[in-house]
């Protein structure tokens, strides 16, 4: 018997571009350049993904501050 299971993940995040903090599901803040070179290191797939929407989120907001 074969049965498929789809679930949907979240992940939620802060963005301070100012002082370039992060805050990840409610963790603490983190240096938001170490926590992107640490995921972009990364092999993994879901890491990959959330760089790229940190890295396009912090682009919008850049442009609209501007």
């Amino acid at each position: 018997m074969e049965k498929k299971v789809v679930k949907n993940f979240t992940l939620t995040y802060e963005l301070d571009i100012l002082n370039k903090k992060i805050k990840l599901n409610g963790n603490p803040e983190e240096d938001l350049k170490d926590f992107l070179a640490k995921l972009r290191a990364s092999d993994d797939i879901i890491a990959q993904m959330l760089y790229k929407d940190i890295v396009d989120n912090a682009i919008t907001e850049m442009r609209v501050m501007a």
